[in-house]
């Protein structure tokens, strides 16, 4: 009415729709961010500890053997992994040996369960492989392993490690010559598939018929997702709402 008192509504300042613009392109670029550094997959990953009930012996999956170094009855196996040549142990024993008198317990105390020696007693270095190889899909990978020296003798040790399609031919490779007391160290073979491919991983001792060998543990891929298994969409839906993010933003720039 005339002569009334009018009210306006309480509008933004220019101060306050900056700031505010602000704040959404810092959610949105964060959204997008999140979107593309999504983390790596862990896809495969063996640290032994479960192997024949958690007890090392010697000569593991290798047949007719007496867990002691001779030929026997006993035939063990590796979950994973297959003995292709020579032999390996599984350590640390749970009571010493009758034969060489040590459990073979080379690295106490340092969160170790059970490792691998990748020379085994009598047989000769030893070559393993994964019983079942990796369906993988095109992206980059790194295969991460734990190695230390033999922890036994001064002589080095020398190990093959390769990333193989079913070929094969071998797709990524490292070799580590370790020293006697080289600590436990966690090491990266990054490589990277231009299209999907079965991958096998290959630990291949190359020392002398010496019953010593650098020690394993603790093997894991990382990467990508296994050959047509999803995201479960993730990655697209942080993608997609940090894109609607920009365009909101957008809009109400275009309005101020």
């Amino acid at each position: 009415p005339s002569g009334g008192l009018v009210v306006q509504p309480n509008l933004p300042t220019t101060s306050g729709c900056t700031d505010m613009n602000k704040q959404l392109a810092l959610v949105a670029l964060a959204t997008l961010s999140l979107a593309v550094q999504a983390p790596a997959v862990t896809i495969f990953s063996d640290n032994f500890d479960s192997e024949n009930g958690g007890v090392g012996t010697l000569n593991y999956g290798t047949p007719n053997q007496n867990g002691d170094g001779g030929a026997g009855s006993i035939t063990t196996s590796f979950a994973n992994w297959a003995v292709v040549s020579g032999a390996v142990d599984l350590i640390p024993l749970s009571v010493a040996s009758p034969t060489y008198g040590t459990k073979f317990d080379l690295t106490p105390g340092q969160g170790h369960g059970l490792y691998v020696d990748l020379e085994g007693t009598g047989k000769g270095p030893g070559i393993i492989t994964l019983k079942n190889a990796i369906a993988l899909g095109a992206g980059s990978y790194v295969l991460h392993y734990d190695m230390a020296g033999n922890f036994r003798e001064g002589a080095t040790d020398t190990v093959i490690i390769s990333a193989q399609n079913g070929v094969p031919t071998t797709i990524a490779t490292d070799t580590k010559t370790l020293t006697e007391f080289a600590p436990w160290t966690t090491y990266d073979i990054p490589f990277t598939l231009a299209a999907p491919t079965t991958v096998n991983f290959v630990f291949k001792d190359t020392g002398d018929f010496d019953n010593i060998g650098n020690l394993l543990d603790n093997v894991r891929l990382e990467g990508g997702t296994p050959d047509g298994v999803p995201d479960g969409g993730t990655t697209v839906g942080l993608l997609g709402l940090g894109l609607a993010g920009l365009a909101s933003l957008r809009r109400l720039l275009a309005r101020a």
